[in-house]
């Protein structure tokens, strides 16, 4: 039975090949956007992914999603992205709070994602099934 390495730290993964973090805008900027309920950068290019890590087979992004019921009409949440033999797919938004104050917010994504992972037997060293 395959055994995944769910205690590799984030110093580790960055020197595998296939791990890459993307920022799409600073912490601070986007700290002004969800104070000023204002997310242009994301409207103009399509998208509403400020952030993205990727570990070979398993990614988490910061999403940002229209709520209608929130008091100011977004959420924040981190979303798990798997590949398998067809490509990426969806897997489960993580239920892990997402907090722009930390003070390294890729160290905080990364442990979401192995913890995550570990929880539901997702694998960053092989395709998942």
């Amino acid at each position: 039975m395959f055994k995944e390495n769910y205690e590799i730290t984030l110093e580790e993964a960055k020197q595998i090949e296939g791990y890459e973090f993307t920022k799409n805008i600073e912490v601070v900027e986007l700290k002004k956007q969800i104070e000023s309920n204002t997310f242009d950068m994301f409207n103009k290019n399509g998208g509403n992914v400020p952030f993205v890590l990727e570990f070979k087979n398993i990614d988490i992004e910061l999403t940002i999603l229209d709520n209608e019921k929130s008091y100011c009409g977004y959420d924040l949440g981190y979303f798990i992205c798997i590949k398998n033999d067809t490509g990426w797919e969806s897997f489960d938004y993580s239920d892990t709070k997402v907090d722009l104050t930390v003070e390294n917010v890729e160290e905080f994504m990364f442990n979401d994602l192995i913890k995550f992972a570990k929880r539901y037997n997702l694998y960053w060293s092989k395709l998942n099934d």
